[in-house]
């Protein structure tokens, strides 16, 4: 699960879309309900060693990409 917890940068890029759907208008919403879904599967013992968190906040796409690959060589 990738999330990004900067408010503005979310708006920013949702902006720069030519069609915003209602899902993208509630993306601060939507990020939200990723990361509590992630924790409650944390608490309660159901990743499995299949299902991982990352923060991207303020990361550079190719950042982004680096966080997900060093994941995935781990597993």
């Amino acid at each position: 699960i990738l999330i990004n917890n900067n408010t503005q940068e979310l708006l920013r890029r949702v902006n720069q879309r030519t069609n915003i759907s209602k899902f993208d208008r509630e993306t601060n919403k939507y990020n939200k309900m990723y990361l509590d879904t992630y924790k409650y599967m944390y608490d309660n013992n159901m990743l499995e060693n299949k299902m991982y968190l990352v923060d991207c906040t303020n990361l550079t796409i190719e950042e982004q990409v680096n966080k997900v690959k060093n994941i995935i060589l781990r597993s």
